[in-house]
């Protein structure tokens, strides 16, 4: 049955099993990992070196993957010189420190016959940059001693799949896709319109943060949209009601100006009928008398100097009477 390795035990596996290992990593029944001089940040695919004194920053929600400051010796024949009838198999696990700071850690393991520096993949969950420092302790390593029904026919590193035996630094992926993949080889999801609310929530800090911030402030938003719509309506009313009233006013005052302006002309229409049978019948005697008058003078055996002076007389009165009946009739307006 499998065994794991104390403290004691861990001790003996130092500049053997343990490459470049650092005393005081050892703890209870694990080694402390230390980050090594090589990162590859995911957001831009770059790779980069650490020297001491340096630190890795990682910006919220970036994911990075880094190589292990150890290099780890798992191989049948060093692992001999110490267990002559086992192997070592070893769980890389996450630190509690490093998860305290919002870094979130995957969990791998280190295979009987592995060879190589570890990588592993950090994310940044918190809503802040983290620093690392070059060397700093970052994974702990729990070794265990195999029995002999545990350990492998064939250790890693002995078979052509294995791609990873004597890794240095960061390895890419040995997984292989071809470029060329048709749509019918293929299998997607249905293409649906994915709520960006959803997507910042489940993205994590800091982007749910701003999910929260959005929902906040939709609500405020909703609130006053609700208020302007309510007054909005009662201005609506208040207008309807009041082009009701204006309405209303217009069509008693437009009836009551046709009233007045029927109830005038009839008025004008009639005290124009009177007056201007009455002038005509005085301008018709006016004529009558004039008429009659000159016949008179015509007939009469006066000089003509005597009947101008007459008719000249005539005219003058007509003219005279003419304009009193005029302005009798403008007073009686």
């Amino acid at each position: 049955m499998a065994d794991i390795l104390p403290d004691s035990e861990l001790e003996k596996l130092l500049n053997k099993c343990i490459i470049n290992p650092d005393k005081d990593s050892v703890k209870a029944n694990s080694y402390e990992l230390r980050l090594g001089s090589q990162v590859r940040f995911h957001s831009t695919n770059e790779v980069k070196e650490l020297k001491e004194g340096q630190y890795l920053e990682l910006s919220p929600s970036e994911s990075a993957t880094i190589a292990s400051f150890e290099t780890i010796d798992f191989k049948e024949e060093t692992v001999i010189t110490l267990y002559p009838d086992n192997m070592l198999l070893g769980l890389v696990l996450p630190t509690t420190t490093m998860m305290r700071e919002g870094i979130a850690q995957t969990s791998t393991q280190v295979d009987p016959g592995y060879q190589g520096t570890l990588n592993w993949l950090i994310r940044n969950n918190s809503t802040k940059p983290i620093v690392i420092k070059y060397g700093e302790r970052v994974f702990k390593l729990v070794i265990f001693r195999l029995g002999k029904t545990e350990t492998p026919k064939v250790p890693y590193g002995d078979r052509s799949t294995d791609s990873y035996q004597g890794s240095e630094g960061i390895v890419r992926s040995a997984r292989k896709v071809p470029a060329d993949l048709d749509d019918g080889s293929v299998v997607r999801a249905t293409r649906v319109k994915i709520d960006p609310r959803i997507q910042l929530r489940e993205a994590g800090p800091p982007f749910s943060h701003v999910d929260t911030v959005l929902r906040e402030f939709d609500g405020k938003l909703q609130v006053v949209s609700q208020s302007v719509e309510y007054i909005t309506e009662r201005i609506k009313e208040q207008n309807e009601q009041l082009r009701g009233k204006i309405d209303t006013e217009t069509k008693t005052l437009n009836d009551k100006l046709e009233s007045v302006k029927d109830t005038l002309l009839s008025q004008m229409k009639a005290f124009f009928n009177e007056k201007t049978t009455a002038l005509y019948g005085y301008l018709l005697a006016l004529a009558a008398v004039g008429t009659g008058v000159f016949k008179l003078i015509a007939e009469s055996k006066l000089s003509t100097q005597y009947q101008s002076g007459i008719f000249l007389l005539i005219g003058l009165v007509a003219i005279f009477m003419t304009g009193i009946l005029v302005r009798r009739t403008g007073r009686d307006k």
